[in-house]
């Protein structure tokens, strides 16, 4: 059992490793930092970090689909028994998962892999199965940053996975009771709800709400609205159809970009796309190819409509919400009438 301050010092240089920005980190980083760590710890841990990073985007879309629940509980079976039953149920499901990373290949198929390489570590002589769950949890976050182009958090990906293999690997230690007594208010503090504070100038306060809503569930809806408007347009669009991104206040022109990469590495390449500004007007870059047919699908926010000649009309309306259902991002999918 290595001390904290040992395994900290392995997440911060896990942390600092320049990776792949579309895979990640290799398997070979996660095991020459962690390797070494007793096995089931690194399991209950990687378990942690599939349920707590990835899983509810696939539980949100298939809630009658538990196929990747059902692989970690039988990795954690496994963990708490070793028995002959927990092994063969553990490898049940991952053949499971199988089918499940097959079905979905593509979009979310990361998601039963990872899952998948967790049940497979139920028995495994070493920890290859564990890095490898660890590659296909940061490869689909990075996949999620990519689609909606938030480039500039792409670090953020490693550390949250690392801060919830801190979490089981090296917990804190245990706090001193919390105190009942008042604490000085600062304007950077965190407080929570009911906690006594004093304030130079208003005196004794008791905190009633907080603020601070995570920034990871606003990028969880975002990008959920984006796979949304992927998975129809790819599904509804005839072969060689084209299709226009229109950018404005609530759809990035970088999105759009991604929105097209997607379509081409799910098999679309068919497709034609042409990214517009707010007036319809052709805005070219050297990623998307010039030369794309008429739009048949234009895609606007929910306060646009298409600045294309013709008569359009909406197909589909999607909706994310986020901070309790009081914000939301909204997309439009419009279709040439008659088409």
């Amino acid at each position: 059992m290595y001390v904290r301050a040992v395994i900290l010092e392995r997440f911060e240089r896990l942390a600092a490793i320049r990776g792949d920005a579309q895979h990640g980190l290799p398997t070979s980083a996660w095991a020459a930092n962690l390797d070494d760590i007793d096995r089931d710890q690194l399991v209950r841990a990687v378990i942690e970090v599939v349920r707590a990073l990835v899983l509810p985007e696939w539980e949100s879309k298939r809630p009658d689909d538990r196929r990747p629940q059902l692989a970690l509980e039988a990795a954690a079976a496994w963990v708490a028994s070793k028995s002959a039953d927990a092994l063969a149920q553990a490898k049940a499901t991952a053949k499971d998962c199988t089918a499940a990373r097959n079905e979905t290949f593509g979009y979310d198929h990361r998601i039963p892999e990872a899952a998948r390489a967790l049940a497979w570590a139920a028995g495994a002589k070493d920890n290859a199965h564990i890095w490898e769950a660890l590659s296909a949890v940061e490869e689909e976050l990075l996949a999620r940053v990519t689609l909606v182009a938030e480039y500039h958090r792409i670090p953020e990906q490693r550390r949250a996975i690392l801060a919830v293999l801190k979490r089981v690997l090296a917990p804190p230690p245990e706090a001193p009771p919390p105190s009942n007594d008042p604490v000085p208010y600062a304007a950077s503090g965190a407080f929570s709800v009911g906690q006594k504070l004093t304030h130079p100038k208003f005196g004794d306060l008791t905190v009633v709400a907080a603020g601070n809503l995570s920034r990871q569930e606003k990028f969880i809806a975002r990008n959920a609205m984006l796979w949304d408007a992927l998975y129809v347009v790819e599904q509804q669009a005839g072969r060689g159809d084209g299709i226009a991104w229109q950018s404005g206040p609530d759809l990035g022109l970088e999105e759009g970009i991604h929105f097209f990469w997607h379509l081409q590495r799910r098999g679309r390449a068919d497709l034609g796309i042409q990214l517009l500004d707010g007036v319809g007007q052709v805005q070219l870059r050297p990623e998307v190819p010039t030369g794309a047919p008429p739009p048949t699908f234009v895609l606007t926010g929910p306060r646009d409509t298409p600045a294309l000649q013709g008569a359009w009309t909406v197909t589909e309306r999607f909706s994310r919400s986020f901070r309790f259902g009081l914000r939301q991002f909204d997309c439009l999918v419009w279709r040439r009438s008659g088409g």
